[in-house]
C-alpha cells in the first residue's frame, strides 16, 4: 500500500516521474523481496537517460557565434549538461531517503485536507500549462538547441511539481496544529496542557521531516537556480533585441517570451511553496504564545510548562536556504531581479 501523499498523485504523473527518474522507489511501503525488486524502479528511467545523452552527441553550442552572446550560450549548454547530470545522480541517491520520510510524513497523525489537493491540482496546471506552450513553441524552429533545452525544461517541471505536492502536504499538516492550537485561545479545556503537548510533539517532529526532506532536494534546488539565471538571461536579451529590430511576430520572439514566462512562473510556484510553508510552520510559536498570555497570570506549573513548550517552538522555528548559499523565500526574488536588470543592461551595451 502507497503512503497517503503517493495515493493522491495521478497515474500519470506515477509514470512519468519513473519515466523520467525523479522517483526511483516503489510506490508500495513494503519493502522490496529480493534484489531485482529493488533495482528495479532505476530501470525506469534509462532511455529517458539515453535520450539526454544523445542529445548531447549531437548539438553543437558553437553554432551561435554571436559576438558576447557566444559565451551565454556556452554557458546555457554546459550548464544544462551539468544540471542534468546533477539531477540523474540526485534522483539515485535520494531514492531511499526519500522514501523513508514520506513514510514519516504518513505516520503522522495529521491527515490532508481536500484544499491541499486542490491547490496540488492548480499547480499543475499552471506549470504544465506554461510548459505547453513553450514546447508548442519549439517546434516551429530549428532542431537542436530548442529541443535540448525543452528536454531539461519538462524534467524540471515535473520535479518542481514533485516537491510541491510534498511540501503542500507538509504545510496542510503544520495547517492542522495551528488550527487545533487556535481553539485552545478561546477554550478552557481540563486537558488543554495534555493537547498542547501532544501538538507540540507533532511540531518538532514535523519540522525536523521538513528539514530533512529540503535536504533531499536543496542541491537539485541550487544547481537549477543557477541555470535558470543564465537562462533567463538568454531569452530576455534575445527577445529584447528581437523587439528592438522589430521582429515580434516571429516564431523566435514567441519561443523566447514564452520561455521567460515558463521560467517566471517554474521560480514563482518554487518559492510560493517554500515561503508559505516556512510562515505556516512558524506561525504555531506565535499562536502559542497566545494561549501562554492568558496564563501569564499564574505561576503555577501549567505557566511553566507552556513557557518550556513555547521557547521550543520559537527555536524550532523552519529556515529554507539552498545549500546555505541564499534564503528560499520571496527576497530571493527581489535579489535575482535585481541581478537579471544589471546583467542584461552590461550585455545590452555589447549590442548598442
Amino acid at each position: 500500500m502507497a503512503t497517503e501523499l503517493l495515493e493522491t498523485i495521478p497515474k500519470t504523473f506515477k509514470y512519468i516521474y519513473k519515466l523520467l527518474g525523479i522517483v526511483q522507489f516503489s510506490y508500495c511501503k513494503t519493502p522490496p523481496k529480493n534484489k531485482l525488486s529493488k533495482f528495479a524502479p532505476h530501470l525506469w528511467c534509462v532511455f529517458s537517460y539515453g535520450y539526454f545523452i544523445n542529445i548531447c552527441t549531437f548539438y553543437n553550442s558553437s553554432n551561435y557565434n554571436v559576438k558576447i552572446m557566444f559565451y551565454v550560450h556556452f554557458l546555457v549548454y554546459h550548464g544544462t549538461v551539468l544540471l542534468m547530470i546533477v539531477l540523474f545522480l540526485m534522483f539515485c541517491i535520494r531514492s531511499t531517503r526519500t522514501k523513508a520520510l514520506l513514510i514519516r510524513i504518513d505516520q503522522n497523525k495529521m491527515k490532508s485536507q481536500k484544499s491541499a489537493k486542490n491547490n496540488r491540482t492548480l499547480v499543475r496546471i499552471i506549470l504544465l500549462g506554461c510548459l505547453l506552450t513553450n514546447v508548442v513553441f519549439f517546434i516551429f524552429l530549428e532542431v537542436g538547441y530548442y529541443v535540448y533545452i525543452s528536454y531539461c525544461c519538462i524534467i524540471i517541471s515535473f520535479e518542481n511539481i514533485f516537491l510541491n505536492d510534498i511540501f503542500d502536504c507538509l504545510c496542510d499538516k503544520f495547517t492542522l496544529i495551528n488550527q487545533r492550537l487556535e481553539t485552545l485561545v478561546t477554550t478552557s479545556n481540563q486537558n488543554k496542557m495534555d493537547t498542547i503537548q501532544d501538538l507540540s510533539h507533532h511540531h518538532y517532529d514535523l519540522v525536523l521531516v521538513t528539514l530533512q526532506m529540503l535536504k533531499q532536494f536543496e542541491v537539485v534546488v541550487t544547481v537549477t537556480i543557477v541555470q535558470w539565471f543564465v537562462a533567463m538571461i538568454d531569452s530576455i536579451y534575445t527577445a529584447t533585441v528581437l523587439g528592438v529590430k522589430s521582429q515580434v511576430l516571429t516564431a523566435r520572439f514567441g519561443s523566447n517570451f514564452s520561455h521567460i514566462v515558463f521560467l517566471s512562473c517554474w521560480l514563482f510556484v518554487l518559492i510560493a511553496k517554500f515561503s508559505k510553508t516556512q510562515e505556516v510552520a512558524n506561525s504555531g510559536a506565535i499562536i502559542l504564545h497566545e494561549v501562554w498570555n492568558k496564563h501569564a497570570s499564574e505561576q503555577s506549573k501549567t505557566f511553566r510548562h507552556l513557557e518550556l513548550i513555547s521557547m521550543r517552538m520559537f527555536i524550532t522555528q523552519v529556515r529554507f536556504s539552498a545549500c546555505g548559499f541564499f534564503n528560499l523565500d520571496w527576497t530571493f526574488c527581489q535579489t535575482m531581479i535585481a541581478a537579471l536588470t544589471t546583467y542584461l543592461v552590461i550585455l545590452l551595451q555589447f549590442y548598442v
